[in-house]
């Protein structure tokens, strides 16, 4: 009761701090004797003090020390060097960690880390050459052992085999520590033949994951001693106790406690990511996203028909001036939503579950906050925002009902796009689609009633279209809720670290550039039409929604792989990521060919379904000819894209997102509309996808390409 009645925001008086102290020394005084109960009732407890003669048989006076059970001679000798032996101890190299494990002593500071510096190694606090080791031994003398011990050393282990080689001839005792996922049957043997003693894994940061089990069962081939050395939770005994047989070298025998099983055992078991069977994997992972394209292409495509139908230009120009919002909240969404399942995705591949509830509970809270902020935002600011998108004295009525309403739905519109992401990056690709497809169903249903049965025109559209998605975020919600073994919306963990933010913020941010960058080329567009009339403003908006239908399916097939990605990138598995980063390649660039021919050859009567007027079908036959032809390059922007986002390479998807639909396209149109003004406009996309293509294929043979370590 004293602690409970505490001020929180005040500080504590002399009294009050006497007595937390009395208290707290009580607890530690119990807690102490206690510990020195429990381990005088373990038979054979030996301990390790430094400074002494070495290992003697436990006792309640000695000091705080090292405590083991079992032979002598089994005590591992790298232990045995770090607490008795005399040298350098620690050697590091790398800077980076594909995990973030909340007992590391650099949790949440892995962005702060600097590199040691090419050719550098850093060797007891200080950075030595590794032809410098004669001299070090010769001024320190030569150590009875050292360790490998800090971040990850398998994001790039083939640099440690040279030096490990150097102490392994100077006759050092070598051990080195790892979470295993990038473990390889490859890079274990090559540890063996440089001379590394001992490694340990970290079998709890990958929430005791079957394959790095098996990687320690590959490196007792090749190392002289392998061994588990992880700080022991609650959690952490239950799961190594379900994969006890396995470690001993048998099958894992029976089902697995469910609140045990780290996320690879449970993907496993499902077969969504089968990496032995790279393709069917990713058709089944991709076919759901691309059903949901299709769908909510349908319902866009709706959305423009019955709009069009009602053959009044200024109406379907009003509301296409209002196609750059929808952009706008999609880009936010895709913050949190790409931002986080692409995190989501490596938290998966090194089996950190926890994380990836904090993660999708934080995403989700946080994106309704940013869609409720920009929502009051927007409106206020509505009258310069729809001048800004190009609204005429005649269009402005019938832009400003749509826009209101869109606006006004901000937060539900941008949650939307958080789930259907998350649960596709923990494979639940068939349960977003149906939350997505059940919402674009809606929304075709309600538009013919609310556009001309009542005749709410505009607005009417858009009220369907927010019906649509609070429908899509309930099942969404649902799904997560009953379905998910890892996603969460609890708000008491709605929290990330700043490592864990920087990757959510970094991907995130290119993927919702893409969308803003999509806003701003439809803007300067529709302000370029705007002296030639309103109806190539509406030919613009028939056309764009047009290509859509092509441009989606493309994008279905390419963040279909997002998850697939991520995973096999967290799991260290290189050769199998370039491996279905070139079939998805060609599949695609052969489907955009496949498309956007009968779309080339009958635009116009595509053009005619939607609307009766002869003028903006000629004028919009021509444009979607042109906006047509770039779909193959549109293509390898999208994969190369998704690549980079799942991987965390952030700066080049950056890259990417500001390429064909961003400041490569202003630059291409600028150019293009000054030499040949209207012509210029039509072939600025095109020319744009071209270099956009180009710039992909660099940045990927720069990441990935042949001898490239991801």
């Amino acid at each position: 009761r004293f602690f409970a009645e505490l001020p929180e925001d005040e500080p504590l008086g002399c009294r009050q701090q006497e007595i937390s102290l009395a208290v707290f020394c009580q607890i530690e005084t119990a807690v102490e004797a206690r510990r020195k109960k429990m381990l005088e009732a373990i038979p054979g407890l030996r301990a390790v003090v430094p400074g002494t003669e070495g290992i003697k048989l436990w006792k309640p006076d000695m000091p705080v020390c090292t405590l083991f059970v079992g032979p002598e001679k089994q005590f591992p000798a790298g232990c045995r060097s770090c607490l008795l032996g005399t040298g350098l101890s620690a050697v590091r190299k790398t800077n980076r960690c594909n995990m973030a494990c909340p007992f590391c002593y650099d949790y949440g500071m892995l962005d702060e880390i600097e590199p040691i510096g090419e050719g550098l190694w850093e060797i007891g606090g200080s950075r030595y050459r590794e032809e410098d080791l004669p001299l070090l031994f010769a001024l320190q003398g030569k150590p009875t052992g050292i360790a490998y011990v800090y971040l990850e050393p398998f994001m790039e282990i083939e640099k440690y085999y040279g030096i490990i080689r150097r102490f392994h001839e100077a006759g050092v005792h070598q051990h080195m520590y790892t979470n295993g996922v990038n473990a390889t049957e490859e890079n274990l043997k090559a540890l063996g033949e440089a001379g590394l003693d001992e490694l340990r894994f970290n079998l709890g940061a990958s929430g005791t994951a079957d394959r790095v089990i098996d990687a320690m069962a590959a490196a007792k081939k090749y190392i002289p001693q392998v061994g588990i050395q992880t700080p022991m939770t609650r959690e952490f005994f239950k799961a190594l106790s379900a994969k006890k047989e396995k470690l001993n070298g048998g099958p894992v025998s029976g089902p697995p406690n469910k609140s045990t099983k780290g996320p690879n055992s449970r993907m496993e078991e499902r077969g969504l990511f089968d990496t032995d069977r790279l393709i069917p994997t990713y058709f089944r992972l991709a076919l759901p996203v691309v059903f949901s394209m299709v769908v909510t292409l349908v319902y866009n495509l709706a959305d423009t028909y019955f709009i069009a139908r009602t053959n009044d230009a200024l109406l379907v120009a009003g509301v296409s001036l209002c196609a750059p919002l929808f952009n706008a909240l999609m880009a936010i969404g895709n913050i949190f939503g790409q931002g986080g399942s692409s995190l989501i995705s490596r938290l998966l591949g090194g089996g950190r579950n926890d994380a990836v509830r904090r993660v999708s509970s934080f995403c989700f809270y946080v994106s309704l906050l940013t869609g409720a902020v920009l929502a009051a935002a927007m409106l206020a600011f509505r009258r310069p925002l729809l001048a800004l998108l190009g609204a005429s004295a005649e269009t402005y009525a019938h832009a400003e009902s749509y826009y209101i309403v869109i606006v006004g739905a901000a937060p539900l519109v941008i949650l939307s796009f958080i789930h259907s992401n998350l649960m596709r990056s923990e494979g639940m690709s068939a349960l977003s689609m149906t939350g997505t497809v059940a919402g674009s169903l809606l929304n075709i249903a309600l538009d013919p009633i609310f556009i001309s049965v009542l005749g709410w025109g505009a607005a009417g559209a858009a009220i369907a279209t927010v019906l649509g998605y609070v429908l899509t975020d309930a099942l969404c919600l649902i799904f997560v809720r009953r379905k998910s073994a890892v996603l969460s919306v609890d708000p008491r963990l709605s929290r990330v670290n700043r490592s864990e933010l920087t990757q959510i913020l970094s991907v995130g941010t290119t993927a919702a550039i893409t969308n803003f960058a999509t806003s701003a080329c439809i803007i300067f567009m529709n302000q370029f039409l705007l002296p030639y009339g309103d109806d190539k403003i509406a030919a613009l908006g028939i056309v764009l929604k047009i290509t859509m239908v092509v441009q989606l399916i493309l994008v279905g097939f390419s963040f279909g792989g997002v998850p697939l990605f991520g995973y096999l990138y967290g799991a260290g598995e290189t050769r199998k990521l370039r491996r279905l980063f070139g079939f998805c390649s060609a599949f695609l660039c052969t489907l955009a060919l496949a498309e956007s021919l009968p779309v080339y050859v009958f635009s116009s009567s595509l053009l005619r379904a939607f609307i009766d007027d002869p003028g903006i079908i000629a004028d919009g036959t021509v444009m979607l000819r042109w906006q047509i032809s770039g779909m193959v390059f549109c293509a390898v922007v999208l994969l190369c894209t998704c690549l980079f986002q799942a991987t965390g390479k952030a700066l080049r998807a950056l890259a990417l997102s500001l390429s064909r639909q961003g400041l490569v396209f202003l630059a291409v149109f600028w150019a293009a509309t000054r030499f040949a003004q209207y012509r210029g406009f039509l072939a600025s996309q095109l020319l744009a996808d071209a270099v956009s293509a180009v710039l992909a294929l660099a940045l990927y043979r720069s990441a990935y390409g042949k001898g490239k370590n991801t």
